[in-house]
């Protein structure tokens, strides 16, 4: 049995990586490396369902785990070409800067309109620990991304115009979803 000891504590600061094929090698272990991000939150979503019993007059007796529909959510806090490419539905390569940007234009040529199907964006997505050999790391191995529905950007001299994303987490073409644990551990394939 393990013993409390406060100098377990995990602070996890971690980066993104797409598509990562190897945990032995140095970040962004053979992926692409995903900018800043901050704000990094795994919200597992689990679902259960409360059996009751009347013959103890509706009392509670168990409960049944139905399942997850996790989400990873981070606020991005700088303008990475890698990023905006891969996960909005509408980018553009702009003409006079070479750089990309984020454009909603459903009638435009070229577009991906309401109704594109978000899977055609996945990709397999690592939060690489900085202290890699000492934190669990988080690999989701279908990540979809998507804007906050939430999401507010700042246009003002008192915060950072952060891009606020929630990658919804659903299962590869193998039925895995996510894994947490030491990177060693982890199966990228």
């Amino acid at each position: 049995m393990a013993t409390a000891d406060v100098r377990s504590i995990l602070r996890v600061p971690c980066r993104l990586v797409a598509d990562p094929t190897s945990m032995t090698t140095a970040f962004p272990h053979g992926g692409t490396a995903l900018g800043i991000a901050a704000r990094i939150t795994l919200r597992p979503n689990a679902q259960y369902k409360t059996i009751t019993a009347e013959e103890f007059g509706g009392q509670v007796v168990d409960r049944v785990y139905c399942g997850e529909a996790p989400t990873l959510s981070c606020v991005l806090r700088g303008w990475d070409a890698d990023v905006i490419s891969r996960t909005f539905p509408n980018t553009s390569v702009g003409s006079g800067s070479g750089k990309y940007y984020i454009q909603y234009e459903p009638d435009y040529s070229g577009q991906n309109r309401p109704g594109y199907l978000m899977t055609g964006k996945a990709f397999k997505l690592f939060l690489s620990p900085e202290a890699l050999n000492f934190a669990p790391a988080l690999l989701i191995y279908n990540a979809i991304p998507a804007w906050d529905e939430a999401a507010e950007i700042a246009f003002r001299d008192d915060s950072e115009a952060t891009l606020p994303l929630v990658f919804h987490c659903l299962p590869s073409s193998a039925g895995r979803v996510y894994e947490y644990g030491w990177p060693e551990d982890l199966n990228v394939t």
